[in-house]
């Protein structure tokens, strides 16, 4: 039996065409609806030596699940000392315009000690920010 297109059977490849892209459609509905949340690192007044934001990024994610957040914020915040101390994680909320911290604690090598939850914003967070009076300077 010859396939339909070679019979002539008219609208055959119309139907094969509209089926072929609405599976085309789907899949790549289904791919976008799971673009992993965007992870951005963010700088701080006090600089120093980090990791790439790629591992930065790959630490996040591998402690908190950001697909619960439409964004998520990172900082490498730093002791006194200049060396690192902990990672500042902004959640920013899908549902709300509300934000939730969280605290990543690293060693000097950047290897994760502990992560917190509902963390609570401290001094030093604070003085790193952009636009901050830096750690040490007068006022």
């Amino acid at each position: 039996m010859p396939a339909p297109e070679a019979a002539g059977l008219p609208g055959e490849s119309r139907v094969a065409k509209r089926t072929g892209w609405l599976v085309l459609s789907l899949v790549l509905f289904a791919a976008s609806a799971e673009t992993p949340t965007p992870v951005r690192v963010l700088k701080t007044n006090v600089q120093g030596p980090q990791p790439p934001d790629s591992e930065i990024v790959k630490t996040v994610r591998s402690h908190i699940d950001t697909a619960k957040y439409r964004e998520v914020r990172v900082q490498v915040i730093r002791d006194r000392g200049g060396k690192p101390d902990h990672y500042l994680v902004y959640l920013l909320s899908k549902t709300t315009h509300g934000v939730e911290f969280a605290k990543i604690a690293v060693d000097g090598h950047f290897k994760v000690i502990s992560v917190e939850r509902n963390y609570k914003l401290q001094e030093n967070d604070l003085k790193q920010q952009p636009g901050a009076t830096p750690p040490g300077d007068p006022c």
